[in-house]
């Protein structure tokens, strides 16, 4: 016996499903540039503007979530390129088109829009594009939209498939993180034909980001990860090999030059004590008082002469006395 809870849920289960296929049935337009994809049926709408606005949103959807799927190893140039022609279809068509009553879309969904939601998209999705430079990688049309990958594009993705099929078929999966000789060995050519021929090439144009990461992580993996830039190991060592010898060069003279040079020894001059050749004490100060006596007897005669006033003949005698 089925319950009112079972018919209840079947219920509700049916109603989605018939929301959820009526707000995801698709629509292809058929523009004079390109198709895109719309939500809806154009039959039912009687508004081309509102009709366009729909679209819009589904394309730059559409290209928002290639880009952001495609970002990591970045491919956004190669994957979204249909995505971003779709969208730049239907904003050249808001610009272009009129509705039913004549009245251009772009007075109705860009003028009329003050948080100018349209425009701010497709400017997020115009530079996006713009600064992954994806134009380089491609030839252009006549109407200035990509068409198809350029000739050295192509021959970069084909040297890289080379590269990478070596690779994958010699490397061993047990040392990825260890030098493994064979890899180096039978998929060194490949390497630098695709190294040599990128160099070459980004000298007179340079790539889109696409490419550009793609050497990128190449290089990474040859050199970091496999270990396969043995060329660059070698100046490598010598570099530090030298750079430790001129390091230690200075302590290395400091210590032979304070073990085999001596100190410098300085010759102290002692002075010695003038003695006095007398034998005893008395002997010495007699001799001494009777040297003192004549130039105690100048000084009191020249005191008297002072005293006097007669100083020029007492100064005279003691010149006399002198010599």
């Amino acid at each position: 016996m089925v319950t009112p809870q079972v018919l209840i849920s079947f219920n509700l289960c049916w109603v989605f499903c018939l929301v959820f296929a009526n707000c995801t049935r698709l629509t292809t337009k058929h523009n004079n540039d390109s198709d895109f994809v719309v939500v809806g049926n154009i039959n039912d709408d009687k508004d081309g503007c509102q009709y366009l606005l729909e679209s819009f949103a589904h394309t730059s959807a559409n290209f928002t979530f290639c880009a952001i799927s495609h970002a990591r190893p970045i491919t956004l140039c190669q994957q979204c390129k249909d995505p971003y022609l779709l969208t730049v279809g239907v904003h050249d068509d808001i610009l272009k088109l009129e509705d039913e009553a004549g009245e251009l879309c772009k007075e109705k969904l860009l003028n009329l829009d003050r948080l100018q939601v349209v425009e701010g998209g497709f400017s997020y999705i115009k530079n996006l594009w713009d600064r992954a430079e994806c134009d380089l990688c491609y030839d252009m049309g006549s109407d200035n939209k990509p068409k198809e990958l350029n000739s050295r594009t192509k021959e970069i993705l084909r040297l890289y498939n080379l590269t990478q099929e070596c690779i994958d078929q010699h490397q061993n999966t047990t040392s990825l993180y260890h030098n493994d000789p064979p890899v180096c060995s039978e998929c060194k050519q490949f390497y630098l034909d695709l190294n040599s021929k990128y160099n070459e090439l980004k000298d007179s144009t340079p790539f889109c980001m696409d490419i550009t990461d793609l050497m990128n992580s190449t290089r990474y993996e040859w050199s970091v990860t496999i270990k396969c830039c043995l060329d660059r190991q070698k100046p490598e060592l010598l570099f530090l090999l030298a750079t430790s010898i001129i390091s230690v060069l200075p302590v290395v003279l400091y210590i032979m030059a304070c073990s085999f040079s001596g100190k410098k020894k300085q010759n102290i001059v002692l002075r010695k004590r003038v003695s006095i050749p007398y034998p005893n004490e008395d002997e010495a100060i007699h001799k001494i008082d009777d040297a003192m006596t004549p130039i105690i007897e100048d000084i009191n005669s020249a005191n008297e002469d002072i005293t006097e006033g007669d100083s020029q003949p007492s100064v005279s005698r003691a010149v006399e006395r002198d010599q």
